[in-house]
């Protein structure tokens, strides 16, 4: 993802030292020689204000920096990642079904419901119809908070990865200070508290969920 904001991976990007520079670019880690990995072409296309891998599709909530930026980024993302996961597993070919899609979000209501419902996406792996109420809190949320390909651990606090520029929602936890955290932990234990309003919002929202999903 940081490669494909500001330029192209550079040509040892399938080498195994990838690994280690994608974990350190989480982690808020500055790279070494970062020509070696990447040829940096352009200022960043998009700010990723959120995002969440799943093992067979992801969800990203992108701000556009400059004009086509998130069809750039986008194309350049699903590029990438499908040489990289052909040339991994010696296939070719098409990777993912049909084209992206994006959808502008209009409201704070809808942006904070897909912030939710974003975060707590990785819980299917624990739960899979987690939808339909959350079983157990303390399971899900202790598997969040391990669950490194998701930026739900910057917004707790627990990492402070490259990838991420919060923007707007700043304005909604008090810039993610001490009481802005704990606000933000109250705001996604809502889902657990109150759960037919939770069953509401994701009814709400569900027009506006685009997966981008592997074949």
């Amino acid at each position: 993802m940081f490669a494909c904001n500001i330029g192209s991976p550079a040509t040892n990007i399938f080498k195994k030292e990838i690994i280690s520079i994608t974990k350190l670019i989480l982690n808020g880690g500055e790279i070494k020689n970062k020509e070696k990995f990447i040829i940096n072409e352009h200022p960043p296309l998009v700010d990723i204000l959120v995002f969440c891998l799943m093992p067979n599709h992801f969800h990203f909530i992108l701000h556009e920096r400059i004009k086509w930026g998130i069809s750039k980024f986008m194309q350049k993302l699903g590029t990438a990642y499908t040489m990289y996961f052909n040339l991994r597993n010696e296939r070719s070919g098409n990777l993912f079904q049909g084209k992206f899609k994006s959808i502008l979000i209009e409201g704070e209501d809808y942006l904070l419901a897909l912030l939710r419902y974003i975060h707590l996406n990785p819980g299917e792996l624990v739960q899979t119809n987690w939808k339909e109420g959350i079983k157990s809190w303390k399971k899900i949320n202790n598997f969040l908070e391990t669950y490194q390909w998701s930026s739900y651990l910057d917004y707790l606090g627990l990492r402070d990865s490259k990838l991420i520029q919060k923007g707007i929602f700043n304005t909604f936890f008090n810039n993610f200070n001490k009481k802005g955290l704990k606000e933000y932990e109250e705001f996604i234990k809502e889902a657990l508290k109150e759960k037919e309003v939770f069953k509401k919002e994701l009814k709400s929202i569900q027009p506006i969920i685009l997966e981008y999903r592997k074949v």
